[in-house]
């Protein structure tokens, strides 16, 4: 659970509430959020058993590493910048941003990231299957 109540000070409660319900397209008023409406809200990416928690982390950060590093900066960039911005603020963002990336990187680095980003899928398919 977490929790908005005795402990909301800490968390400047009222700020993370108005948080919550703004982003999370709540209209509804909570003192305990639970797990599984963190997730459908979009809280949470991942909702795991307590023993799955490091194995689960450790199997995202492993994904996020095999990311080409600039690109996985680029995205960062994308979420920490375009937070802030109105749905299509953040659009014209991100196509700027891609335009960028693109005359930024030459025929042979874009041939390189694709074989890259290929092994990648077969590899994160091959690992669900064998999972």
């Amino acid at each position: 659970m977490v929790g908005f109540g005795d402990d909301a000070a800490a968390f400047d409660g009222v700020g993370v509430v108005c948080f919550v319900a703004a982003h999370a397209g709540c209209r509804e008023s909570v003192s305990e959020l639970d797990a599984a409406r963190a997730q459908a809200w979009g809280l949470v990416n991942h909702v795991v058993e307590p023993e799955e928690l490091l194995p689960t982390c450790r199997a995202l950060a492993r994904d996020m590493a095999s990311c080409v590093p600039e690109v996985l900066r680029g995205y960062k960039r994308l979420i920490d910048v375009g937070y802030g911005m109105s749905l299509s603020e953040a659009l014209a963002f991100e196509r700027r941003a891609g335009i960028e990336s693109a005359r930024a990187a030459s025929s042979a680095e874009i041939s390189r990231r694709r074989d890259g980003v290929q092994r990648r899928g077969r590899d994160q398919r091959d690992s669900k299957r064998d999972g």
